[in-house]
């Protein structure tokens, strides 16, 4: 499950960057719905950037004072935990 959690994140990373070059690409088109399509791409683009940028103000910091650490090593934590369980449950022969 790892490989496709990876990939999303990319995707999405690269979504605006691409929407935007597509725009501009539909905008040297001639043609109404090439031009229709290609300001749609850019409006989605730059708002798509806009957003990135917006996520990392509130990202940076919260890594750099540690609170996604602790979260996300406190999640890995708690996972482990519940995987435990779940193996002495069925070792137990308490099978859920």
């Amino acid at each position: 499950m790892v490989v496709p959690a990876i990939a999303v994140v990319i995707l999405s990373i690269l979504a605006p960057f691409i929407s935007l070059c597509a725009g501009l690409v539909f905008l040297m088109m001639s043609g109404r719905r090439n031009a229709t399509l290609g300001w749609w791409n850019v409006i989605a683009g730059v708002l798509g950037t806009i957003f990135h940028i917006v996520a990392l103000a509130f990202l940076i910091p919260s890594v750099s004072s540690g609170v996604l650490t602790k979260t996300l090593s406190g999640l890995a934590q708690q996972r482990q935990q519940n995987d435990l369980n779940q193996s002495q449950n069925i070792l137990n022969g308490q099978d859920q």
